[in-house]
């Protein structure tokens, strides 16, 4: 076997830890801005959480099969994507990272498979967490109160109201659960099957901004 640096398991392993690290400080976190009524900020610690999970389960549905299969240069090219983040603006010279909402997708999906709809549940859950974390009508409007008589007041610190602990502690409980499956799956499977990356880059059309002349289709 060739050198362990060079095999897709460390990349796995490693990439895996990181990510759980990653959950435990957003769950954390969230707790804690749910404990100081932080009715502003938990919302959007609670969706980059379900974010993060939904990785997890992307690597579940796309990268689990490229390991059974032995298909070395793909692994590669999906581990190397997955480390550049999700946002357009970043990446590595010309790879294309992967979008956020690929991870929101496979991660309605996974509960989807799991339970039956639960999918649905997720995707309004988070639907509400994008809702607080952006300023639209429900994040700006959180510190305005409405008089009987419609005046308005404002709040500096409005109450954690019952939506939004169900949503933030709600929405996060089932994508950590359906993402601890997940990674069992992605881990196991990566110590079974015992992949060697490549040492050339071999990338297809879909991997790149743009297409470089090196760029080849596998």
């Amino acid at each position: 076997m060739a050198d362990g640096s060079k095999t897709a398991r460390r990349l796995i392993l490693s990439y895996s830890t990181a990510l759980a690290s990653r959950n435990v400080n957003l769950a954390s976190g969230m707790i804690a801005l749910l404990n100081t009524g932080n009715a502003h900020a938990a919302p959007v610690v609670a969706r980059a959480l379900n974010e993060t999970c939904g990785v997890s389960t992307y690597m579940q549905r796309n990268l689990v099969p490229l390991l059974v299969a032995n298909r070395p240069e793909r692994t590669k090219v999906m581990l190397f994507r997955l480390g550049l983040g999700s946002d357009p603006g970043t990446g590595w010279a010309d790879l294309r990272p992967y979008r956020v909402s690929a991870f929101v997708k496979s991660l309605s999906q996974a509960l989807d498979d799991h339970a039956g709809g639960g999918g649905t549940v997720i995707r309004r859950i988070y639907s509400g967490l994008s809702d607080f974390s952006h300023p639209n009508m429900s994040g700006t409007t959180l510190s305005v109160n409405l008089s009987d008589d419609a005046q308005p007041s404002w709040t500096l610190q409005p109450p954690v109201s019952d939506y939004i602990v169900t949503a933030t502690v709600g929405g996060s409980r089932l994508a950590l659960g359906v993402a601890g499956e997940a990674w069992d799956t992605v881990i196991s499977t990566a110590q079974k099957h015992a992949v060697v990356l490549p040492e050339e880059d071999v990338f297809g059309p879909d991997d790149v901004v743009g297409v470089p002349e090196a760029t080849q289709d596998s």
